[in-house]
């Protein structure tokens, strides 16, 4: 056997380790994130650590130069949007008749809509550090049916400020196809946790909304991440390991859940202004930590699904496709835009809580 033919095959060997060796990662992480039964804030976040982490490091997604040279443009700009749906709901993998609910619960939340515009804001500082923070609007409305006379049917909506991220990225390794990031970052407070609205439990004036329809999280939440990401001809393909770990709890003596992420996605660059992709992303998520007092009724009784801790949690994978389209000269030259849509492909429920319908995002990022 010739030293090339042998380096072939110890380069074919090494491959395969890898591909193993992350698919366990991503395994090992999975049974230990996405919006199934969240706030806002959780909608937001998802959206940080599926898209924005990578884009804000050099060499990462979507980046083609793996030139060590800093670039010209070290500051980046991107806006997304997301929206999400949830009804039908769900225990464990079996869906629970309305009718069910009803005799069980007082107050039943049967459509859920979340929308979150974000803003973020990235500077290159060297080849292999940068730094980002994020900014968010998000708007939430939920559609309810009750036993309660005069609430036979009512929406209640919340909308607001939400939480900021902000994190450093770093660039651990870079080899001829392949590179390694660390992220490491922290979500502040900002969005409010003291949303109220008119609801049964007192028709006269507002009321503490519950856990789903606050703004933010209430507490300083650590949000690490670790991406892979291989080049090869016209393929572009990223792993990512992420969580989300709520620090002690707020002022209402509760925290969100505790979340982890691993995600696998295929980019192909079909044209030099085309990328098709396809993302599998699967997510575990806690119940709620602690708990309001003041969304239990006097009598101990949960009024609503979204008011008792212990149904919210669970597991997730999505199935997404996206498209990308980097714009390389004309006015437009150097902007990027993506549209991305998506389903669930398996969810296992702490319920009976709404699983997700469907969720589509859209986005525009440049650097200057």
């Amino acid at each position: 056997m010739s030293h090339r033919s042998a380096q072939i095959i110890e380069s074919m060997k090494n491959w395969r380790k890898e591909c193993l060796c992350l698919l366990a990662a991503q395994l090992l992480l999975y049974p230990i994130s996405s919006l199934t039964q969240s706030s806002p804030t959780d909608l937001t976040n998802l959206k940080l650590e599926d898209i924005l982490a990578m884009r804000i490091i050099p060499y990462a997604e979507g980046e083609i130069n793996m030139s060590p040279e800093l670039p010209q443009e070290r500051f980046r700009f991107a806006y997304h949007y997301v929206h999400s749906t949830f009804e039908d709901y769900q225990s464990g993998r079996t869906k629970v008749p309305t009718s069910q609910l009803q005799a069980q619960f007082p107050v039943l939340p049967l459509e859920i809509s979340q929308d979150a515009h974000l803003i973020s804001l990235g500077y290159i500082i060297n080849p292999r550090l940068s730094v980002d923070i994020q900014l968010s609007y998000v708007q939430q409305s939920t559609y309810h049916i009750s036993r309660v006379p005069g609430f036979d049917e009512f929406t209640i909506r919340s909308h607001g400020v939400g939480d900021t991220a902000i994190g450093i990225n770093y660039l651990l390794w870079r080899g001829e196809k392949d590179s390694l990031h660390l992220r490491g970052g922290l979500i502040l407070p900002t969005g409010s946790i003291n949303e109220k609205g008119r609801t049964p439990r007192d028709p006269n004036v507002d009321t503490l909304l519950p856990y789903t329809m606050q703004i933010g999280s209430g507490t300083v939440d650590f949000n690490p991440s670790l991406t892979h990401v291989r080049r090869s001809g016209k393929i572009e393909w990223v792993n990512q390991l992420q969580g989300t770990i709520r620090i002690g709890k707020n002022h209402h003596d509760y925290s969100l859940s505790h979340r982890a992420m691993a995600k696998t996605a295929f980019f192909y660059n079909l044209l030099p202004y085309l990328q098709p992709s396809v993302k599998l992303l699967g997510v575990y998520w806690t119940r709620l930590h602690g708990q309001d007092d003041d969304l239990v009724l006097p009598n101990g009784v949960y009024p609503a699904p979204v008011t008792n801790p212990s149904l919210f949690g669970g597991r997730k994978i999505d199935f997404l496709l996206g498209l990308r389209v980097p714009i390389k000269d004309g006015f437009f030259k150097g902007q990027q835009f993506e549209i991305e849509a998506g389903v669930p492909v398996y969810q296992d429920l702490n319920g009976p809580q709404p699983g997700e319908n469907w969720r589509i995002a859209t986005s525009w990022n440049f650097q200057f």
